[in-house]
């Protein structure tokens, strides 16, 4: 009985299965992801389907890492079982899982490659050690895999192969991803996690002990903290208007839905700015009414931008 508790692959199956059918997805990834549930109304049933059970497949793996007790070894074996088992689903095996055999059936389908699947996986498993990124440019590696293949996933899932507009679609991945980095800081470092470069932490001199400072109970937030929040917003913003001239290039049910998403988490910056850079201590988030007013100028920013996304990125016919 021990024996079959402790299998990887048993663990991942029931786990996997009691998400249930695809119904039941949109509330399970929505709960995690409120932002982009928001947005997420302007996609035509069909494809807010599809679309669902992406994020609710990219939920269930981060999961696997996020909400266990298990030590390292055991969690790696968990994400290698569910590897195993979405391989054989987007090669046509039904594995009993509606989550792997809808969502990768979906995936070979309409033709994504399963490389996305892969580097998501290799993402997650980053975060089963002891994180340590000198560089900017080591971030993006993991920004990429846990958010960036997200973006490239669903455009090619929707027919769109152009490696212009795919690097776009990652941009948009990172850029999130770095919002998310942002928001979180104490939450992560109580979850012994750093995601900040530790060179920018030097740079700004706020140093890893900094940190520990700013995700401490009461401790003020210096000068230089925020100095660095905005160094980083910047970085993240230049990803977000990377993405956006690119939207326009997007069939219309996409295009909307993915412009609001955009701007709203972008938005969070500017709570982290209210918050007097304490995200050591408070979330940052956007509530209902600015969730409507984000939303609603990002429609009109992509109706004015027109085909100008389109010439800028070369794509536009003719």
């Amino acid at each position: 009985m021990s024996g079959a508790v402790a299998d990887p692959t048993a663990q991942v199956t029931r786990a996997a299965a009691a998400l249930g059918p695809e119904a039941a997805w949109p509330g399970y990834f929505g709960h995690h992801s409120k932002s982009f549930r928001f947005s997420a109304w302007l996609f035509p049933r069909e494809h807010r389907r599809a679309i669902s059970g992406v994020y609710a497949f990219c939920r269930f793996t981060d999961d696997l890492v996020d909400e266990t007790d298990a030590d390292v070894a055991e969690a790696r074996d968990r994400v290698e079982a569910w590897r195993v088992l979405a391989r054989a689903a987007y090669e046509g095996e039904r594995t009993g899982i509606p989550l792997l055999d809808v969502v990768m059936g979906r995936m070979a389908e309409r033709g994504a490659p399963f490389h996305y699947v892969d580097d998501l996986l290799d993402g997650v498993e980053m975060d089963l050690e002891p994180l340590n990124f000198e560089t900017l440019e080591e971030l993006a590696v993991y920004t990429y895999r846990v958010a960036g293949v997200v973006g490239g996933w669903i455009t090619e899932q929707f027919g769109l192969h152009d490696p212009e507009l795919l690097s776009r679609a990652y941009s948009l991945g990172n850029a999130m991803q770095l919002t998310n980095i942002l928001r979180d800081v104490g939450e992560d470092w109580r979850r012994d996690r750093l995601y900040l470069p530790r060179r920018l932490l030097l740079e700004y001199g706020v140093g890893v002990e900094g940190v520990g400072r700013v995700a401490a109970e009461g401790a003020p937030v210096p000068a230089a903290w925020g100095d660095l929040m905005e160094s980083l917003m910047l970085v993240a913003d230049h990803h977000y208007d990377r993405a956006f001239e690119a939207i326009p290039e997007l069939p219309h049910y996409y295009a909307r839905p993915v412009a609001v998403a955009a701007r709203v988490y972008q938005g969070i910056h500017e709570s982290i700015r209210r918050n007097h850079y304490d995200n050591g201590t408070l979330r940052a988030y956007t509530n209902t009414w600015r969730k409507l007013r984000l939303g609603w100028g990002a429609l009109r920013e992509l109706a004015t931008q027109g085909g100008v996304g389109q010439r800028r990125l070369g794509l536009a016919d003719g």
